[in-house]
């Protein structure tokens, strides 16, 4: 240390000591009752200066949170449901199919229904010429064959083209909830090259 950082620093020393005696003795001339109150507005503003820094900022930062956090989870729950769409898209896109295959998958997936039909493949296809397969049914349930239907899409890369049912007839009869009729389903994927 040099002698000038020497010099600099002594003054600095005992004027904190000059004012650390002053004060001691400011304190020591106060009346006993004066001392405690002193002591109690120390005391009062070191709780408030606590409160105010430290307690009174995380207070107010869990209310926000309890505030947000119902939000927050719904945003949450909304996300997850677009990302279980986006991965059932993204397997329905990468689940192709051979087109010769298509005839069996359609047997199984009507069987799983409870349905029993004849399958064929469509003379002309479809407009875009995509293979095309037509599907007659002879007195089957209308439920059965609809709640098939909304969920083909999902499990074969076929659309309905033509339609064509009417209500099952049985000894010249009528059969309610029972249909008749073809469908012709056309394939939605692409042909390989």
């Amino acid at each position: 240390m040099s002698r000038t950082e020497h010099i600099a620093t002594v003054p600095t020393v005992g004027r904190a000591q000059q004012m650390q005696a002053s004060l001691r003795h400011w304190w020591a001339t106060r009346p006993p009752r004066e001392r405690k109150l002193l002591q109690l507005c120390g005391v009062v503003m070191t709780v408030a200066l606590v409160w105010w820094v430290g307690i009174e900022p995380a207070l107010k930062s869990i209310a926000r949170s309890e505030e947000q956090l119902p939000r927050l989870r719904y945003e949450a729950a909304q996300l997850d449901a677009l990302l279980l769409e986006a991965q059932t898209l993204d397997r329905r896109r990468s689940g192709r199919i051979p087109t010769a295959d298509i005839p069996q998958a359609l047997e199984a997936s009507l069987q799983r229904k409870g349905l029993s039909a004849d399958i064929s493949a469509a003379s002309g296809g479809t407009a875009g010429r995509q293979p095309a397969w037509q599907v007659n049914f002879e007195n089957v349930s209308a439920a059965q064959l609809m709640d098939w239907l909304a969920g083909m899409s999902e499990q074969l890369p076929l659309a309905v083209a033509r339609l064509d049912l009417a209500r099952a007839r049985v000894d010249g009869r009528d059969r309610p909830g029972q249909v008749s009729g073809s469908i012709v389903l056309g394939s939605t994927q692409e042909e390989q090259p």
